[in-house]
């Protein structure tokens, strides 16, 4: 719906500016005449003027609260319209209190709720969307925001974990980065010009060695950092074009022991999706649909595409399951279980309170893992490094000594 901008007279005759959603300018005009308003000015806000710019502003810490709000304060009996200008009201974010507030002004005009929340994909998700829709099906809306809640909660959780587990190694690599290059550019030069005043000329392979690599540092660095760049380009380009991040996905996944945890955090993100939506009425094909969207892993995607194909030709869930070599087998046993006992929803539920659990065990033993390996080799690179200039060093001062 198209958001207008307009200046109007209040009741007490001042003029204040505002913005208002409404399907053409004459029913904005009409809405705000009776709301006592006297229109002076009304204009079409153009859509770069949208939202698009202040969604960055909004995490998804910020959605959870607000869907868990929605929730309490819908509990209490209110309609839709006025929990939603209570909401507004009391938002500290400026940028989630304006979609907030396009979303009640939506609904007032005979939106529906998640047809207004569709209408900023940015911030909703077409999980988010779609349970809603299903509860205000369903007459439930209110315990279909209570599960939705719960569900954004412990996917936070998830990926807190994995953004903790990977936290620390980062730091220490960055860190040791720079030592590194510090040593390489500033400390090796100054060793190196010793050795020539001192006429040092048959120098060990390992200080000939590190003297090469900090040579072409200081000669080629922007060269390096330029490369560097175009690397971190090409990535971000391989992302959007769909044959490359198609070979960057299957090239991750049959990494070792990096394949099987992006396997195992993209199945626990699936599953518990889509139970959540399954509980709260969303259809099958809908739900891995959905669930297929929230994933950023192609391999994954292809083999819900499979399981959607087979469901489509009247098949089950299972059987391409168990055909493909990514779903554990604790997951087709359960899913298989459940479409046998009618009871999908809550067995997808028990399965991913499985997955999380090993996990959580597999990213606390990686991050011990990371944390020795990481030390070990910056110890082991600062060691090399360090031996490597003052061997000479110690052949020079011996040299000098009497015999």
């Amino acid at each position: 719906m198209p958001a207008y901008d307009f200046i109007a007279k209040d009741h007490s005759g001042r003029n204040f500016r505002g913005t208002l959603s409404g399907p053409s300018e004459q029913s904005v005009y009409a809405k705000l005449q009776r709301l006592g308003y006297v229109v002076l000015t009304i204009s079409k806000r153009a859509d770069s003027e949208k939202t698009p710019f202040i969604t960055s502003n909004i995490t998804k810490d910020d959605v959870v609260i607000f869907s868990r709000l929605l929730s309490t304060v819908m509990d209490s009996g209110i309609t839709v319209s006025e929990a939603l200008s209570a909401l507004e009201n009391q938002e500290s974010n400026f940028y989630l209190r304006k979609i907030i507030s396009q979303v009640r002004e939506d609904v007032e005009a005979g939106v529906a709720l998640s047809d207004a929340l569709a209408r900023h994909p940015r911030v909703f998700s077409n999980l988010f969307v779609s349970m809603v829709r299903s509860g205000e099906i369903g007459g439930n809306i209110t315990s279909v925001l209570e599960r939705l809640s719960d569900y954004l909660e412990r996917d936070q959780e998830v990926r807190r974990a994995v953004d903790e587990t990977f936290f620390y190694p980062k730091l220490i690599f960055i860190v040791a980065s720079v030592i590194i290059c510090f040593l390489l550019y500033f400390i090796i030069p100054r060793f190196k010009m010793l050795f020539v005043k001192v006429g040092a000329e048959d120098l060990p392979w390992i200080t000939r060695a590190v003297i090469f690599v900090s040579d072409i540092l200081i000669n080629h660095g922007i060269e390096i950092l330029g490369g560097l760049v175009v690397l971190v380009i090409l990535y971000i380009w391989s992302r959007n074009s769909p044959a490359l991040r198609a070979a960057v996905d299957r090239f991750s996944m049959s990494l070792p022991y990096y394949g099987a945890l992006s396997s195992r955090i993209a199945m626990s993100r699936m599953i518990r999706s889509s139970g959540s939506m399954l509980e709260t009425g969303v259809p099958l094909l809908d739900t891995l649909e959905t669930a297929r969207g929230i994933l950023d892993n192609t391999v994954i995607n292809d083999d819900i595409d499979r399981v959607i194909e087979n469901l489509e030709l009247g098949g089950d869930m299972a059987s391409p399951m168990r055909a493909s070599r990514h779903f554990p087998p604790v997951v087709v046993y359960m899913v298989g279980a459940g479409e046998q006992s009618g009871a999908l929803a809550s067995m997808l539920n028990k399965c991913a309170e499985a997955i999380d659990k090993e996990l959580k065990y597999s990213l606390g033993k990686l991050l011990r893992v990371l944390q020795v390996s990481l030390l070990l080799l910056v110890a082991g690179i600062v060691i090399f490094i360090a031996v490597a200039m003052y061997l000479p060093v110690i052949d020079i001062l011996t040299s000098k000594l009497p015999a």
